[in-house]
């Protein structure tokens, strides 16, 4: 008998009913900890900035700053969008995108979730350091009483008790996030995972040798476009005195570091992986046990 007409096949089995709760809870968790890791990336005034002492005729902080030659937004959007198409492509290649789905967005996710540590990390380190911007002095705009002060006194150096108070700008503490440069770190952290999926990408034409020894120019034309871009990115940072170039060296290698982790420890095992649990291996000669030798 139907218990209410309701057939049996329509019933939730036990055991899948466990697994696809298990898989909401999850989920569930999974996008918790990505959507706390994006609120503390907003979160730059947790950790108190450090007031550094600073000399007011420093060269090193008393340039002009200039427009930027790549934006935030252009570096985001166009290391995200290559990040997110090579992922794409990754599957695509090799004709399994629609039976990996769910492999793909375990990548697109982990990548996500490095990205919002490395954000995190370097903002940090920005607050603890304190480091000066080229343009420091011209966006500071010291007080000209506490300036006129120090000079009676013959002096240009300004202690950490006076740094905290001689700026008269709103916006003084962003202009002492200069260490590491949290620009080269996202785009050195996309391109350096663009430049691996690139790599790692298979499909049909490795199986042919002739097209597989043409695919090979294809891809260092891309990751060369990639290494370009990068570089780039972190020399504009320089060029329009946003940062000193021991920033950007400390954010790039950052964002690579960074990248290579979430590369090798999540990204490719995730593709790699078959996700079929192992047969389970018989113990020898248990064929041979029958009832008669018992």
């Amino acid at each position: 008998m139907e218990p209410d007409g309701v057939s049996e096949s329509k019933l939730c089995r036990p055991r899948t009913c466990k697994i696809t709760l298990r898989a909401c809870l999850s989920g569930i968790l999974a996008i918790t900890i990505l959507a706390g890791l994006i609120i503390l990336t907003r979160c730059r005034y947790l950790i108190p900035t450090t007031m550094r002492p600073f000399d007011l005729e420093d060269q090193r902080i008393n340039h002009m700053e200039k427009p930027y030659t790549i934006s935030g937004a252009l570096n985001v959007t166009i290391g995200s969008g290559a990040v997110f198409f090579f992922t794409i492509m990754w599957f695509v290649c090799e004709g399994k995108f629609k039976k990996n789905l769910l492999k793909v967005v375990a990548t697109v996710y982990f990548t996500m979730l490095g990205a919002c540590f490395m954000i995190i990390l370097v903002n940090s380190t920005k607050n603890v350091a304190g480091h000066l911007r080229p343009y420091f002095i011209a966006a500071c705009k010291p007080n000209e009483t506490l300036v006129n002060e120090l000079k009676s006194r013959g002096t240009t150096w300004v202690d950490e008790n006076m740094s905290a108070i001689i700026c008269t700008s709103k916006r003084s503490q962003q202009y002492r996030w200069s260490f590491p440069s949290g620009h080269s770190a996202e785009a050195w952290y996309a391109m350096t995972l663009s430049i691996l999926l690139v790599q790692y990408t298979q499909n049909i034409a490795d199986s042919y040798t002739d097209l597989r020894f043409f695919m090979l120019p294809v891809k260092a034309l891309l990751q060369f476009i990639l290494f370009t871009f990068a570089s780039a990115a972190c020399i504009s940072r320089t060029y329009d005195y946003h940062h000193h170039w021991w920033d950007v060296l400390a954010g790039s290698l950052f964002g690579a570091l960074i990248a290579v982790v979430i590369f090798y420890w999540f990204l490719k095992p995730i593709k790699d992986s078959t996700g079929k649990s192992p047969a389970p291996q018989k113990t020898p000669g248990y064929e041979e046990i029958t009832l008669e030798t018992v």
